[in-house]
């Protein structure tokens, strides 16, 4: 995929006239008369497919990845009917469909729980925060001091090797877990679990930077999706989304009643993922998501549109 996407931007930039280091458009290029339309017409059925082809993926998939609804910050986005974000200037945001859209396109498993996915505007910075539900319960936080990372970090592997299977049959490279970016932790105060796993693939390397959010009826997940060198500066803009996040009245974790659900895990379950499980997910597509886009843009703001949120394709 990555030759791919090589290729393709290098044919579309070298057919495109260079811009200027300021980012000017060239002289030649005339400014639209006043009160002529500004948005181009939408993509024929014959573009999509035409693209598709280019792009290596399916034409329903490219479809799909039109047809997702973003929403630019400053914004409240709903996190499912329990919980919500505060989504700052300079992110946006989308539901649970686009959630899943996005993740199968990088080669993930979806399994239905997923709420939102957020991730930067600008070019500058490139990582995704993606947030799924568990509605398992009340997970109690007692021994949290005793959580082993290295019988943690085996267990994430091997659950890593058995969603490696639905990789595979979705056409994605298989995922090896490198190790620990950060051992696992838990905050007390704010009823956070929090850990960080490297992986690789034969794609390039990517790390999940995972918190763990407590509620009173589950746990919502939230994983940052980055590139390895950028952990520490992505990790920072996740902290501060995760900073807007809070669960709704009734549903965090110290409105706990006697006689509500108990979840049948601890704290050491949640970060295993369990044996089967899709422990690490692969984002590595993303870091190119914005050269692809940049390419189109170039020669016309085709995928300008597709990726902005412009009209749908049914």
């Amino acid at each position: 995929m990555f030759r791919l996407v090589f290729v393709l931007c290098a044919s579309l930039l070298l057919s495109t006239p260079a811009f200027a280091e300021d980012g000017a458009a060239p002289a030649e290029a005339a400014a639209p008369a006043e009160g002529a339309a500004q948005e181009h017409a939408p993509p024929s059925e014959a573009d999509i497919v035409a693209a598709a082809e280019q792009m290596g993926m399916a034409p329903e998939m490219l479809k799909r990845l039109m047809s997702i609804e973003w929403t630019d910050g400053p914004t409240p986005g709903a996190v499912g009917s329990m919980a919500k974000v505060q989504v700052t200037e300079g992110l946006r945001y989308t539901g649970a469909d686009g959630a899943r859209t996005m993740l199968e396109f990088w080669g993930n498993p979806t399994q239905g729980n997923e709420m939102a996915l957020i991730e930067p505007i600008t070019e500058e910075q490139v990582w995704s925060a993606i947030f799924e539900w568990d509605e398992s319960g009340y997970v109690e936080d007692s021994g949290h001091e005793e959580l082993d990372a290295d019988a943690l970090l085996e267990s994430i592997r091997e659950g890593t090797k058995q969603g490696n299977k639905l990789r595979v049959e979705m056409g994605s490279s298989p995922l090896t877990v490198d190790g620990w970016a950060i051992p696992p932790k838990y905050d007390a105060a704010t009823n956070h679990l929090i850990w960080a796993t490297r992986a690789s693939s034969e794609q390039g390397s990517t790390v999940n930077y995972n918190v763990r959010l407590l509620g009173r009826r589950g746990v919502m997940s939230a994983v940052l999706l980055t590139d390895p060198a950028s952990l520490d500066v992505d990790r920072v803009a996740f902290e501060s989304l995760l900073s807007g996040f809070g669960f709704n009245d009734s549903h965090r974790y110290g409105d706990f009643k006697k006689g509500d659900q108990m979840a049948k895990y601890g704290l050491a379950a949640l970060v295993a993922g369990g044996v089967g499980a899709a422990a690490v997910k692969s984002g590595l597509l993303a870091r190119f998501w914005k050269f692809i886009v940049l390419g189109f843009v170039a020669v016309g703001g085709f995928l300008k549109r597709i990726f902005g949120g412009g009209d749908r394709v049914d």
